[in-house]
């Protein structure tokens, strides 16, 4: 018995792993006549530090830049509740950061942005997988001007 308890111990779980996470981003302003972009993004989501409820927490930080001068830094809490025998997920996340427009058209209010984040995924293998993803970005009226950008990306994970 102890032995058992010892190897589940030594190999973590798919849902522990630390995951690295490249995606490709079209956005939508809520500001008329501003274009909207393709970005990329590149993501960090370590290993699980709590599992309550089915749902694994963890801490995570993001990336996303477009073909222009745009781009966000972020950090923060990502939860994951699996289903389907593992092999589907879906993925919440919540990460405030630093916001640069390159232009005043792309201009969201203030530095200081909140990305909120909703993906469903799928596990082709336990090392890799593939989401969709909505998220919306806005300063959650920190500044005194509040549009925001909502994006639809396509995302590649890769566990290790």
């Amino acid at each position: 018995m102890k032995i058992l308890a010892v190897m589940a111990l030594a190999v973590p779980g798919i849902a522990s792993a630390n995951e690295l996470i490249i995606g490709l981003a079209g956005s939508d302003y809520s500001r008329n006549g501003t274009d909207d972009r393709v970005f990329g993004s590149l993501e960090y989501k370590a290993r699980s530090f709590a599992t309550r409820w089915g749902l694994d927490f963890s801490l995570g930080a993001a990336g996303l830049w477009d073909n222009g001068d745009d781009f966000f830094l972020g950090a923060g809490l990502i939860v994951r509740r699996d289903f389907g025998g593992e092999r589907w997920f879906l993925e919440f996340s919540e990460m405030p950061g630093y916001y640069h427009h390159g232009d005043s058209d792309r201009d969201l209010g203030n530095d200081l942005e909140f990305r909120s984040q909703l993906a469903i995924g799928y596990r082709v293998t336990p090392d890799w997988a593939g989401s969709l993803a909505i998220a919306h970005m806005s300063n959650a009226d920190t500044g005194d001007d509040n549009p925001g950008v909502n994006f639809l990306s396509l995302r590649l994970h890769r566990s290790f």
